[in-house]
Formats: structure tokens, C-alpha cells, sequence
């Protein structure tokens, strides 16, 4: 399809509906917007404007990244701007933690549901820093925050500020200064199908998408702002889009001019941490720097025996063999293999499967089914995770592995889980009561 100014194309978005699109690419959160409190300085502007800027071309820009799934837009935002400014004062340009952002960012941003990039300026400042990509990467979900990164401050910004709303001519001469976060509507079937070429609309003025004005120019008499997303590089062009600018509208195409805002930085960065010393298991067991201390042999919770993991910050997998890379944190033993995400979900069911019954005499009191089968029924918009299951349920308050609750049965005629259980497919469901074995307690 081609527009005059712009054309569209079958991109990585194609197939989603309009409705899955909006629900997983997105994140400027509308609550926030609208208990913001503009934040309005007096910063060193520049006053002679070039015709046309690139700060691509001056180093001031990392590569596209990939929001994924997760409406964690106004992060990648925030760090684009955060990165080019820290590379305009400091000439180092590092490639910043949007996943700090998602996972310790909880005032008022929301993580994965959406947020603010005025509130994420605010937390860099009150952290007194944010920590590298590399040593925080990017997961596309929201994890617990990790305390130990939060504190290794490697790019500090000093304050922030707004540009003042709907004013084009502020917002470019702030551009001319450093990279500018922006809130848009990004939700538009056209935005979302976008190739090439200056993009000119159709699209409302209601904010739900926020990305980094990294650039301005012209062609053919036509003004346009560069636009960094962050949908990966099979979006646009490489991941960029030109927007139209001096479009006659205050409020700028998609609202461009309503929700513009940057951070200010006048100080060096901290100094590098000193390297780490040992890790300590327990009081007679160290790992070295780097590496992660992983239980071999627990009793009652108390671990008796430890291995080091020569990975950092690792995930140590419950057969207490193996660990897996913090950012492959899924442990897929029977497999061999770390994982990064969880499996695709499946459609929610309600499933039966076999169970093997115990025989009479080893049978908890009191304990009774009615038939050879029970049912679990999966609730709709629960995420599926594999578990193995053998060996490991217990009857009433007792776990699955070792965090996993799991409401166990009695005194019922089938079993009824309300709880939300995790399998990677349907025939894995299936095959659970396969796993179900004997035991002199009872199941097991």
C-alpha cells in the first residue's frame, strides 16, 4: 500500500490483530500522563538550529532494541535519552538497562503494564545512577528487582525537564541540543504497518506509545523528525520512522509535540566499582568473583554441600546439578538447556487426566474419588510454564518443587484446582497422571 508520502508494508506486525497490537507494544501509561506534574527548566539550549540533524551520525545513539511483548515502551525511551546525552557530555556512548527500569521502577511506573519516562528520569536521579545493559539485560518480562545491580551506578544524569506542551519550536530547538523522549499514538493500523517514507497520518492525538526523536531534516520541502521505536530493526526502516513536522497542528502528527521531556546532565559519571571479592555460600564455603554459589545437598532447608556456578548472578536449577545464565533464567534439565521466556501459551482448557490410585491399605484416611480421573481446569489467561510434576505433589498445604503453591484435594469427588498450573502444551496435561506414584504418606 503507498501513500504519498509513505508506504506500508507486511512487516513483523502484520498478523497481529489490531487488538493484540495495542495490548503488547505500547506502555506510555494514560494514569501516568495524567497525574504528571510538568517538570519545566531553564537548560542551555542551542540557539544557532542546523537546517538538519543526525545524532546517529554523532555517536549519540545505540542500536534499535526490542520491547517484545511487554508495554515497557517508556523505558527504552527514557534510556535512549539517557544515552545520548551521557554521550554528549562524557563522549562515552553505553548502552543502558531498561530492565532496572521494569523490575525496580515501581513508584509509579508499572513495569510491563506501562509507564512514565518523567518518572523514570526521577528514579535514575534518586538512585543516583542506572546500571549498563550488558550487566542488567533486557528480558521482555518483569522480574524481581535485583538489589546487587541497583546499586552499580555507571551513567548518572542530574535532573530533567519538559518541554513546554505543544510547542514545536521549543521541541526542535531541544532536539538541536540532545535526543528527546516523546509520548505518541502509536496504535494506528497505519503506524503499525509502516515501511518508509514521511509519515503523515492518519493518527489521533490520544498518547499511548513513547519513542526517542533522535534527528530532524527535509525532503523534497517536506519537514520530518528521525523517530527511534523500539520494535526491533524488521520494523520501518531498520527500526526508525520520519515523522512529519511543521505539520500546522500545535499538537504535531500523533501528538508528537504534547509529551516531550529530557534529562540534564552537568556531572561525570562515578568512578568504575572496585572488582567484587569472593562470594560467600556459608561460613566455611566461597566462590570466587563472578561465579554463583548453587546447593548440591539440602536437609529441612538447610544446605550442607555447595558448588560454585562459574556464571554470575546464575539461576541454580532444582536438580541441584545444573544452573543456567541469569538472562536464560528457565531450567529445562530434561532437555539440557537453559531457556530465555517461557513457551508460547496454549489455549485455556479444561483438562483430564489419568490417576493411578493408590491401593487401599496405603491410602490416607478420610482421602476417596469417585472415578479413575480427575480434572484440572486451567483459567483463561494463565501463563504455562513446564513443570515435571513426578515426585513432587503432596497432599493438602505441601508445595510443587520448591515455591510453586498447589492446593491439593480430599473429601471431593473429583479434584477441582484453582490454582494456576503451568504446562508447556496440552498432551504434557495429559501425561500429569502419569506422574502420580504410591507412597506410604499417601500420593506423591
Amino acid at each position: 500500500m503507498v501513500n504519498s508520502s509513505y508506504s506500508l508494508a507486511l512487516n513483523a506486525f502484520a498478523d497481529f490483530t489490531h487488538h493484540e497490537f495495542k495490548a503488547s507494544r505500547l506502555g506510555l501509561s494514560g494514569a501516568a500522563i495524567q497525574f504528571r506534574r510538568p517538570n519545566l527548566r531553564e537548560p542551555r539550549l542551542v540557539r544557532d538550529i542546523p537546517d538538519s540533524l543526525d545524532w546517529r551520525e554523532k555517536g549519540a545513539v545505540t542500536q534499535v532494541k526490542d520491547q517484545g511483548s511487554c508495554g515497557a515502551c517508556w523505558s527504552f525511551s527514557a534510556t535512549g535519552a539517557i544515552e545520548g546525552v551521557n554521550k554528549i557530555v562524557t563522549g562515552s556512548l553505553i548502552s543502558l538497562s531498561e530492565q532496572e527500569l521494569v523490575d525496580c521502577d515501581k513508584t509509579y511506573n508499572t513495569g510491563c503494564e506501562g509507564g512514565l519516562m518523567d518518572y523514570a528520569f526521577q528514579f535514575v536521579i534518586n538512585n543516583h545512577g542506572i546500571d549498563t545493559e550488558e550487566d542488567y539485560p533486557y528480558q521482555g518480562r518483569e522480574h524481581t528487582c535485583n538489589k546487587e545491580k541497583l546499586k552499580r551506578h555507571v551513567v548518572t544524569i542530574d535532573d530533567y525537564t519538559d518541554v513546554p506542551m505543544n510547542n514545536e519550536k521549543k521541541l526542535l530547538q531541544a532536539v538541536a541540543t540532545q535526543p528527546v523522549s516523546v509520548g505518541i499514538c502509536g496504535s494506528e493500523r497505519a503506524f503499525q504497518l509502516y515501511s518508509k517514507g514521511i509519515f503523515t497520518g492518519p493518527c489521533s492525538t490520544s498518547l499511548d506509545h513513547a519513542v526517542l526523536i533522535v534527528g530532524y531534516g527535509s525532503e523534497n520541502g517536506v519537514d520530518y523528525w528521525i523517530v527511534k521505536n523500539s520494535w526491533g530493526r524488521r520494523w520501518g526502516m531498520n527500526g526508525y520512522i520520519h515523522m512529519i513536522r511543521n505539520s500546522g497542528k500545535s499538537e504535531g502528527i500523533c501528538g508528537i509535540n504534547m509529551l516531550a521531556s529530557y534529562p540534564i546532565k552537568t556531572s561525570p559519571n562515578p568512578p568504575p566499582s572496585p572488582p567484587p571479592g569472593p562470594t560467600k555460600c556459608d561460613f566455611f564455603t566461597y566462590c570466587s568473583a563472578g561465579e554463583t554459589c548453587c546447593c548440591t545437598h539440602r536437609i529441612f532447608g538447610i544446605c550442607f554441600s555447595w558448588k560454585c556456578c562459574g556464571l554470575d548472578s546464575a539461576v541454580c536449577c532444582k536438580d541441584n546439578r545444573h544452573c543456567c545464565p541469569h538472562n536464560y533464567p528457565i531450567c529445562d534439565t530434561k532437555n539440557n538447556q537453559c531457556l530465555k521466556c517461557l513457551p508460547t501459551p496454549v489455549k485455556p482448557a479444561a483438562l483430564s487426566a489419568p490417576l493411578r490410585m493408590c491401593s487401599p491399605r496405603r491410602r490416607k484416611k478420610g482421602l476417596h474419588f469417585a472415578g479413575q480421573s480427575f480434572q484440572i481446569f486451567v483459567p483463561g489467561g494463565s501463563v504455562f510454564e513446564p513443570i515435571d510434576f513426578c515426585d513432587k505433589i503432596r497432599l493438602r498445604t505441601d508445595n510443587v518443587g520448591d515455591t510453586e503453591p498447589f492446593l491439593a484435594f480430599t473429601y471431593e469427588e473429583e479434584a477441582v484446582i484453582d490454582e494456576t498450573l503451568m504446562f508447556d502444551d496440552l498432551a504434557d496435561a495429559a501425561d500429569v497422571g502419569a506422574c502420580w506414584k504410591c507412597h506410604n504418606n499417601g500420593i506423591i
